[in-house]
């Protein structure tokens, strides 16, 4: 059953303010005398008129007077200038009913309770495939009520509430039916199995998968992945689930978790199987999750040392950086008495002036630690120029990769896109000049269509 609370059916407030009062039971005064002309001026009569006026304005149907609020009833009795003690009150049932009518015409609000069933009842079927609360469906009925040309009186909340209770156990019984339907004979047993404690064992898998695993990090890894590999080991539930609504599925296993293993025994079939699997497809994806939040993570971690690993790198540079233009200036420095040698000179001799500078020029180098040093110190400058980690980042990484292909066996990919081209020779090289070229590559094989997996990136870019 629905809560009043937790829907949009309108009601009275337990508080009602002092602004609401004014700004929706606050009687006209061509609104009091038409009630003083339909009464003939008696102040009970009166009184209870109005106040039925203005309640079915906020409500949307005409209440009864004993469902009006005394703090109601005297800001009606007060504005209306009524003798104060005036209690609102008809002569009779069928005054109270006529009243009810006349209310009903002046506001123009239809008094067919069939139609207004019927319309709720449609607008409830068809939400009930992907709603999941009671409340829910009867804050659609109420939402299609109030859209009608037609202005019809709502219906009592209880007869929402009993319609929505029934329609959403006839679709989530259709639902639980189509899911058991997936499976075979050998999975619906193995299903069945887990709310049975095994030989050896303290609970059954059904408490088992219902408890939360350990905090997923990289040294649980082993620990992780044997959970993923049992749970996987009980079936694929996410093609049992199929095409269910993602809100239906989410609450078919809540129910499943918040109960024990005796009240489930309780529950008939097939709904209690439905219920199950329901269950262990949300677990199958949420182990996926956790499993792809730690890969994440440990990148995050690596790109982060990479990072650490740079700026160290920079730290020593600005000293090799000083060596370089040191040596550098004292190659200049040898260079420049030496002039510019006469045409044809290199051919043959050079001269002594050149001869010597470039002498010194070597001396300088290799007093610098040799050329080969020298050569490698710029290589390592040019590297990194530009704030550049990503080439720190292979370091970290190859300790990790045994670990994540073991990850990569265990988990479906879906590719991130539909283009089929991806680069497969970027690495390779070449002595003879030719074009690059690409290959069409399929994508990987994945469980698609459910909403309840999980998706990631191509092996290309995870690993």
């Amino acid at each position: 059953m629905a809560s009043l609370e937790r829907t949009a059916y309108p009601r009275f407030k337990r508080l009602i303010s002092e602004r609401e009062l004014r700004e929706f039971f606050t009687p006209s005064a061509e609104e009091v005398a038409w009630a003083r002309e339909r009464t003939h001026d008696r102040p009970g009569r009166v009184l209870a008129l109005l106040v039925m006026l203005k309640s079915a304005e906020r409500l949307g149907r005409v209440p009864k007077l004993g469902e009006i609020p005394e703090v109601v009833v005297a800001h009606v009795r007060d504005q209306a200038e009524l003798v104060a003690g005036t209690v609102s009150e008809a002569d009779s049932e069928r005054s109270e009913e006529r009243y009810r009518s006349a209310v009903r015409d002046r506001l123009e609000l239809k008094h067919k309770p069939g139609e207004a069933r019927a319309v709720a009842e449609a607008a409830m079927r068809a939400a009930a495939p992907v709603k999941a609360h009671t409340a829910d469906l009867v804050n659609v009925a109420l939402e299609e009520l109030v859209r009608q040309k037609e202005r019809l009186e709502l219906p009592a909340f209880s007869t929402l509430d009993r319609m929505a209770s029934r329609i959403r156990s006839e679709v989530e019984a259709s639902q639980c039916e189509a899911i058991v339907t997936r499976m075979s004979d050998a999975a619906r047993e193995r299903v069945a199995g887990m709310l049975d404690v095994v030989g050896g064992e303290h609970q059954s898998l059904f408490a088992w998968i219902k408890q939360p695993a350990r905090r997923a990090t990289w040294s649980r890894f082993r620990a992780h992945a044997e959970r993923m590999e049992r749970v996987d080991g009980l079936g694929d539930a996410v093609f049992w689930v199929g095409k269910t609504p993602p809100a239906k599925v989410a609450a078919l296993a809540e129910q499943a978790r918040v109960l024990s293993v005796g009240e489930m025994k309780d529950i008939a079939e097939p709904r209690r199987t439905a219920m199950t699997a329901c269950l262990l497809a949300q677990v199958q994806a949420a182990v996926r999750d956790e499993t792809v939040v730690m890969l994440s993570k440990r990148m995050s971690r690596h790109l982060k040392r990479a990072q650490e690993e740079l700026l160290e790198i920079e730290k020593r540079q600005k000293e090799t950086t000083e060596q370089l233009l040191a040596t550098f200036r004292d190659v200049l420095t040898a260079l420049r008495g030496s002039g510019e040698a006469a045409p044809g000179t290199w051919e043959g001799e050079a001269s002594l002036d050149d001869l010597l500078a470039l002498k010194n020029a070597r001396a300088a180098i290799e007093t610098a630690g040799g050329f080969d040093a020298q050569l490698a110190e710029l290589e390592a400058l040019d590297a990194y120029r530009g704030s550049n980690y990503t080439a720190l980042v292979e370091r970290f990484f190859k300790p990790d990769r045994p670990t994540m292909f073991k990850i990569a066996r265990r988990l479906s990919f879906t590719a991130t896109s539909t283009d089929w081209t991806h680069w497969t020779t970027s690495s390779l090289t070449s002595t003879s000049p030719g074009p690059s070229w690409r290959t069409p590559i399929p994508p990987a094989r994945t469980r698609t269509g459910s909403p309840y997996g999980w998706t990631c990136r191509s092996r290309r870019r995870c690993g």
